[in-house]
């Protein structure tokens, strides 16, 4: 089986498509940005803001009470003529206003999203063959529709696909998927890419819970801004050539002799995870391939970088950050 995750990096890059098919990396991962931390909630659903807000609250009050004790402590230092403790208890009060501080600001961000979740419009999205639309996900929960975590992977035993969308929403006879994507995608149009996870997730849903996957929601980054995208027939007909050249590309990999070349040109490297350089440590070797350690590597201020793609296909990729440190084969 070809993870829906590995076919759509065959789509965007035959050398990514091998390192997410070799280290199985997987579909959807329910990973948060930084400023979304799990300590405090995840922001797609009203449940999870709501209990967010009591735990802060919760936590304000505790450190509301440590500050009042710092506070009474530090006055009865003074009175009692002990001067020279006034320095670390009014550090250790900086220092519990400025947590206080940060759950404020925090309860006060949840509270805005709170109202904007329960004060949605419903609005079902509607994408036709020629035209995307834009949609919000408060406005799409509020039309009925319940999200679900993809934790399930679906197989299609036809194409040899497997995977699992990162959300399902559900909604009367609609299975839709709704696949995350990162906060600098193309908000406008979706990337072949992720045209082709779209008629993956879509014919996925429909073979394994037979109902409509009539379109796939795509959100960006760390926003409840998102594309709906029409599952059409022309992306379906595409579905079978996607997997057929990842195949081949596979079988490529395979041969060392003859392995995918580096795309041309080579705009996708840019910014592709695998091409990002790090410095390498002794201790780690290379973390991704051969138990030997064996890297790629390019010296650069008495230190060395590598990175995944370098590692496996023994080059310098063009990323953006290697570009900009001059590092080079």
């Amino acid at each position: 089986m070809m993870s829906v995750h590995a076919l759509s990096e065959y789509v965007y890059c035959p050398r990514a498509g091998v390192i997410a098919h070799e280290l199985a990396v997987d579909d959807e991962i329910d990973e948060l940005p930084k400023r979304f931390n799990l300590d405090y909630a995840p922001p797609f659903h009203l449940e999870g803001i709501e209990e967010a807000i009591g735990r802060l609250t919760d936590s304000l009050t505790k450190w509301g009470l440590a500050a009042l004790v710092v506070l009474l402590a530090a006055l009865l230092m003074f009175v009692l003529g002990y001067r020279v403790l006034l320095i670390p208890l009014g550090v250790l009060l900086a220092g519990v206003s400025w947590v206080i501080a940060k759950r404020i600001n925090r309860i006060v961000e949840l509270t805005d999203w709170r109202d904007m979740a329960r004060n949605a419009a419903p609005k079902e999205p509607a994408p036709t063959p020629q035209s995307h639309q834009k949609v919000n996900w408060w406005e799409i929960l509020a039309a009925g529709f319940e999200s679900i975590p993809g934790r399930e992977s679906y197989v299609d035993s036809e194409l040899g696909l497997a995977g699992r969308p990162w959300r399902v929403l559900r909604k009367g006879s609609l299975r839709i998927p709704v696949i995350k994507l990162k906060s600098t995608e193309d908000r406008n149009n979706p990337q072949p890419q992720h045209a082709i996870r779209v008629a993956a997730y879509c014919r996925l849903l429909q073979l394994n819970e037979g109902k409509e996957s009539p379109y796939a929601v795509l959100l960006f980054g760390d926003s409840w801004d998102g594309l709906a995208v029409a599952n059409t027939e022309s992306l379906q007909m595409m579905l079978p050539k996607a997997v057929a050249f990842a195949r081949e590309m596979e079988q490529l990999s395979q041969l060392s002799s003859d392995e995918p070349p580096p795309p041309t040109p080579p705009h996708q490297c840019i910014r592709c995870l695998y091409g990002q350089p790090v410095e390498y440590r002794v201790e780690l070797g290379s973390p991704w391939w051969d138990d030997d350690g064996q890297i790629h590597g390019s010296p650069l201020g008495g230190k060395t970088f590598h990175s995944c793609c370098g590692d496996r296909f023994d080059w310098t990729p063009p990323h953006e950050q290697a570009l900009a440190m001059k590092l080079t084969d």
